[in-house]
């Protein structure tokens, strides 16, 4: 028991747990700024908001799935109308991948 407690307690731990909740609640107010239901209002202009809600996006595609460019526009285009730049974001973020006409999640 001590031992344990030694280790959950441990100042390195308790560090990256707070690390961990203050990320997570920066994240959830990012998204409720930005998302109402399940449209994007506006791409941030900030970088780090930015990339908060290319994540976002870019869990609305499967994992190992390939997808047409149209396909992945209309994805995008559900959530907002600037499909082709938010489509340019996540490769730029290296969140997606492309090769011959094909765009798969990273």
């Amino acid at each position: 028991m001590r031992s344990l407690s030694k280790r959950v307690l441990a100042l390195e731990t308790v560090t990256n747990i707070g690390r961990t909740v203050s990320e997570d609640a920066y994240e959830q107010k990012i998204l409720r700024n930005f998302i109402k239901g399940n449209q994007l209002i506006e791409i941030p202009a900030s970088r780090k908001k930015r990339n908060v809600i290319l994540h976002w996006l870019s869990a609305q595609f499967a994992d190992g799935k390939e997808y047409s460019e149209k396909e992945v526009n209309l994805i995008i285009a559900r959530h907002h109308p600037d499909f082709a730049t938010l489509r340019r974001e996540l490769v730029g973020a290296k969140l997606m991948d492309r090769a011959a006409g094909y765009n798969w999640k990273v």
